[in-house]
């Protein structure tokens, strides 16, 4: 844990116990902001495993106009303020 290496000899070359799903790889939420596509991505990650089927609809069924409302205000009201999303992890 604490060796000198980059890699951790006590952990390299072990299975992983979790695999990522292949809808959760390769999403982009570096930053505080959402966009109609990184907000798609997201819903499909979390909806991966079956447990949201009635969002997984409604967004795919949304136009990006509609789903850019929901993000524009997703934006202004929690992911803008910095106590906000501290206080959601």
């Amino acid at each position: 844990m604490f060796s000198k290496s980059a890699a951790d000899p006590e952990i390299t070359g072990r299975e992983r116990y979790r695999t990522v799903r292949p809808q959760c790889s390769g999403l982009k939420v570096t930053k505080p902001e959402l966009d109609p596509a990184s907000f798609r991505a997201l819903i499909a990650c979390f909806g991966a495993n079956g447990s949201i089927p009635e969002i997984m609809t409604l967004i795919s069924d949304a136009s990006d106009q509609t789903i850019r409302q929901t993000v524009d205000l997703l934006n202004a009201t929690f992911l803008a303020d910095e106590s906000v999303r501290a206080d959601s992890r």
